[in-house]
């Protein structure tokens, strides 16, 4: 791989140092050290960025690593996207549970193994968001969830495997678990109100999650929120 090599070549041509470039790509000057040692690869607005910036193309900073970065892209891809749903499970499941005890919907959600298991969701969801920031902020993805679906819908994990497929499938359909996420903390929330029953109250969840759910399947198929138009400079 020598498209860090390349990039460090051009910065120095140009007289600019790692906390120009990375002010310019609107990323840390870490994280132009890295690429720089070929640590990790840039993605294709920086790339544009950069060439344009350092007075070149993006075919000169690429050359002929168009396969390694291939590979590496969809590694990374699959890699995102196995954590982006395993966090969500994980996510959901510690709803339900809790739910569960607030509404003391079964002895179950009490039990002394139901406990443990809690505990080990927890520390597993704790590792798995750790390593998820981690890979998040090598591939240089923001940190919310339509730049990440967007990410995985752009960054397409070759794989003809089943289960590559089938998570990217559920990744791709994240908004029908948040939905559902959404309506047991409605349901939790209102659970507080000694004088509603159950079933109204199942109800009244169930029409916000599918509201939540319908809103997050629209934006996502704009491509998630519009950022406001930066006044005119001056």
């Amino acid at each position: 791989m020598d498209v860090g090599t390349r990039i460090r070549e051009h910065r120095e041509a140009a007289g600019m140092h790692q906390d120009q470039l990375a002010e310019l790509c609107q990323v840390s000057r870490q994280t132009i050290s890295n690429w720089e040692r070929n640590k990790t690869l840039p993605d294709i607005v920086s790339l544009k960025v950069m060439a344009r910036e350092l007075g070149t193309t993006v075919d000169d900073l690429i050359g002929d690593d168009v396969p390694e970065i291939k590979r590496r892209t969809n590694s990374g891809a699959r890699q995102l996207t196995a954590l982006f749903v395993a966090c969500m499970v994980c996510w959901l499941f510690m709803e339900i549970s809790i739910t569960g005890r607030c509404w003391d919907l079964s002895p179950v959600f009490r039990s002394q193994l139901w406990l443990c298991l809690d505990c080990a969701v927890l520390g597993a969801y704790l590792v798995i968001i750790y390593l998820f920031y981690q890979l998040r902020k090598r591939l240089n993805v923001k940190n919310t969830y339509y730049d990440i679906i967007n990410y995985i819908s752009e960054h397409p994990a070759r794989d003809d495997a089943r289960g590559t497929r089938l998570t990217k499938k559920v990744a791709l359909h994240g908004y029908v678990m948040i939905g559902s996420m959404f309506a047991l903390a409605i349901l939790r929330l209102i659970s507080c109100l000694e004088a509603v029953p159950l079933p109204v109250a199942l109800a009244a969840s169930l029409g916000m999650g599918a509201w939540y759910t319908i809103s997050m399947r629209r934006l996502q198929h704009e491509g998630g929120p519009v950022d406001p138009p930066l006044p005119p400079q001056r």
